[in-house]
C-alpha cells in the first residue's frame, strides 16, 4: 500500500515497519482483511505474501461455508414452522370438511325421509338437488333432472311461456328472503300432469 493510505501513528504505535495485507474474499466479496506487521524494513518476500493469500482464501471459504450453514439452519427452521402450520390447518380443514360432511348426510338423511317433494335449483333454474319424494312424485330418477331446467323437465310445455313471466322462475334472486307459494300444474316423467301446490324458498 501507498505509505499516503497507512495511519502512521497507528503503525508508530504498534511497532509495525513492515506490513503485507491479504483480502479475506470469496466470490468476489470481502469479508475483511488479514495484516501481517513486522517491525523491521522488508521483513516479508514473495513466499510470505503467497503463503499469506493461501490462508485469507482458506479462512474466507471457511467464512462463507460458515455463513451458507447458518442461513440453510435458519431455513431449515422457517420450513419447520411452515409445516407446523400446515399441518394445523391442514387438521383444522380436515375436521371442518368432516363436520361438512356429517351435515350433509344428516340433510340428506332429512331430505330423502320426508313425504315432500324437495327440489332445489340454483339462481338460474337449474336442478342441483333432489329428493327420493321427488322421484315418487314426478317418475324421474335423480341422475334424469340434475343440471337440467326446472321449467323444461317439470311444467307443461304449454305453460312454459306463463311460469317463465313469474319472478320465481324468471329471477330467484328478486325473492329475497321471502317464501312463495302457488298452485301450478306440474307434469310427470310420463307427461301426464297433474296440479300441484310449490313452495319456494331461498337457501
Amino acid at each position: 500500500r501507498r505509505s499516503s493510505d497507512l495511519d502512521a501513528d497507528a503503525c508508530r504505535r504498534v511497532g509495525a515497519v513492515s506490513m503485507i495485507v491479504a483480502p479475506l474474499q470469496y466470490q468476489a466479496e470481502v469479508a475483511g482483511v488479514v495484516k501481517l506487521m513486522a517491525s523491521e524494513v522488508a521483513a516479508f518476500g514473495e513466499d510470505d505474501i503467497d503463503t499469506l493469500q493461501m490462508i485469507t482464501s482458506l479462512v474466507a471459504s471457511g467464512m462463507a461455508h460458515q455463513r451458507v450453514f447458518a442461513e440453510n439452519r435458519t431455513l431449515i427452521e422457517q420450513n419447520t414452522i411452515t409445516i407446523a402450520r400446515l399441518r394445523t390447518e391442514i387438521s383444522l380443514r380436515e375436521a371442518a370438511d368432516s363436520k361438512l360432511e356429517a351435515s350433509l348426510r344428516r340433510r340428506r338423511l332429512v331430505l330423502d325421509t320426508t313425504h315432500d317433494a324437495f327440489v332445489c335449483t340454483d339462481a338460474h333454474g337449474i336442478i342441483i338437488d333432489w329428493n327420493d319424494a321427488a322421484t315418487r312424485t314426478f317418475g324421474f330418477a335423480r341422475g334424469e333432472v340434475m343440471g337440467r331446467p326446472i321449467l323444461d323437465t317439470l311444467f307443461p310445455a304449454r305453460f312454459k311461456a306463463h311460469y317463465a313471466q313469474l319472478d320465481v322462475f324468471r329471477d330467484a334472486t328478486n325473492l329475497g328472503e321471502r317464501r312463495w307459494r302457488s298452485q301450478l300444474v306440474a307434469c310427470r316423467h310420463d307427461l301426464s300432469e297433474f296440479p300441484a301446490e310449490i313452495s319456494l324458498c331461498p337457501v
